[in-house]
């Protein structure tokens, strides 16, 4: 399996904190918030396991960084995104499924494993990959329910709860308020057809600030019959019990 993080972008919701840093590097509970997520991996996936990070923004500081901490347990790969262009000197990039796209090279042939860099997970990653390889599915999605949706793209499932039928980004109006979590499972039986459509999109050209996202891609494997479900997040509460977020 290959583990995928798209960590290219500026951050700019969160400048000026990320002016002399990328997003992942922030701290959060004295640690910084890539640092969560790699030891969460850590438990779930053997020493050993393929990480390809897709850089871009402050790239030697991010690589350097890895290597120096995480390189004697994961086997750490970059590649680096191009720039599409600058604004005040501040680069801005195609957006993320063109991201994955570089990946191809390395996962087209193999279960992918796509987590972002700017979401801590409430718990490891240990559910998804138990429910992935215990369910009949294509593949699988973190989800939450949020009180929000709108700001989040979100996934609707099928009657019986079980598959998805649509993926939707910060829809206008309330169809679903299972948001999608930063982190997706594919089996390596759709990879080559997923990176085809992600080509496919990336020769679209853009305008106006507009993004080639990974979200199209997914609800066109969806309309072709592909199989997706999801991995629901529970949280526990300061008594033990299990509370949905």
């Amino acid at each position: 399996m290959w583990l995928i993080c798209p960590i290219a972008g500026v951050g700019k919701r969160l400048q000026p904190f990320t002016y002399s840093k990328p997003k992942a590097f922030l701290k959060i509970a004295g640690k910084r918030l890539i640092d969560h997520i790699l030891l969460k991996l850590k438990r779930t996936f053997q020493q050993g396991t393929n990480i390809c990070f897709i850089v871009g923004y402050k790239k030697r500081q991010i690589s350097e960084y890895l290597i120096q901490n995480y390189s004697d347990y994961f086997n750490l790969n970059f590649i680096e995104q191009k720039p599409l262009g600058y604004t005040a000197e501040t680069p801005y990039f195609s957006g993320l499924g063109d991201a994955v796209l570089l990946s191809r090279k390395f996962a087209e042939n193999d279960d992918c494993f796509i987590f972002f860099s700017d979401r801590l997970p409430m718990e490891d990653y240990t559910s998804i990959a138990l429910n992935f390889h215990q369910q009949e599915c294509d593949g699988i999605f973190n989800v939450k329910r949020v009180k929000n949706p709108e700001f989040y793209g979100v996934i609707v499932l099928d009657n019986d709860e079980k598959y998805l039928t649509r993926i939707v980004e910060k829809p206008k109006t309330f169809i679903s308020d299972y948001a999608v979590s930063g982190a997706y499972l594919f089996g390596k039986k759709i990879m080559p057809r997923l990176f085809e459509l992600l080509e496919e999109q990336s020769n679209i050209p853009l305008e106006n600030g507009q993004e080639h996202q990974i979200t199209p891609v997914l609800e066109q494997l969806i309309k072709e019959g592909v199989k997706f479900t999801i991995n629901e997040i529970v949280d526990q509460d300061r008594h033990g019990h299990n509370q949905k977020l």
